[in-house]
């Protein structure tokens, strides 16, 4: 059976997931996309993750408090909407490739995993914050946890640091 040229070709085309929070380190890594040349039938998709919140922690007869972090969480799932916009309009000015966009809600690094897999990922995309010693036993890396289970390769930008 032979294939046909659009099928081929489409297998040919390469899907990069950027993963985005908003950071300085994740801007480091949409201008490192930025930066380099891409084949046109590059597919890009922009993704945020909006980690849950966990009500139980809550007092319980404190329902305004319980109304406040429900609608802060509004306020920030449209803040991560509105950046992996802006993340996917600069790709595609600066780009001219096809770039899509999607919110999840669920643990980070997990979530982004996921994602690729769904998708279909040849690469994911991360910037990486660079914590050490007690602060990434505490905080963990989403960048090492995406590396280390993701099915596709995996790149870490590392914001550069100020020397002097």
């Amino acid at each position: 059976m032979v294939a046909s040229a659009s099928a081929v070709h489409e297998d040919l085309r390469m899907k990069v997931l950027i993963a985005v929070d908003g950071s300085d380190c994740s801007a480091s890594a949409v201008d490192s996309i930025v930066g380099r040349a891409w084949s046109p039938d590059t597919e890009f998709l922009v993704l945020s993750v909006n980690e849950p919140v966990y009500y139980e922690y809550a007092i319980p007869s404190s329902s305004s408090y319980i109304e406040q972090l429900t609608k802060a969480r509004q306020e920030f799932n449209d803040y991560l909407s509105q950046l992996v916009e802006s993340v996917a309009a600069k790709l595609k000015e600066k780009l001219s490739v096809v770039a899509q966009t999607k919110v999840l809600e669920g643990q980070i690094a997990e979530s982004i995993v996921d994602c690729a897999n769904d998708w279909h990922a040849d690469l994911i995309v991360v910037g990486s914050h660079g914590r050490r010693g007690v602060q990434k036993f505490i905080l963990g890396s989403v960048a090492e946890k995406v590396a280390a289970h993701a099915a596709c390769s995996v790149e870490i930008v590392k914001k550069k640091q100020a020397t002097g």
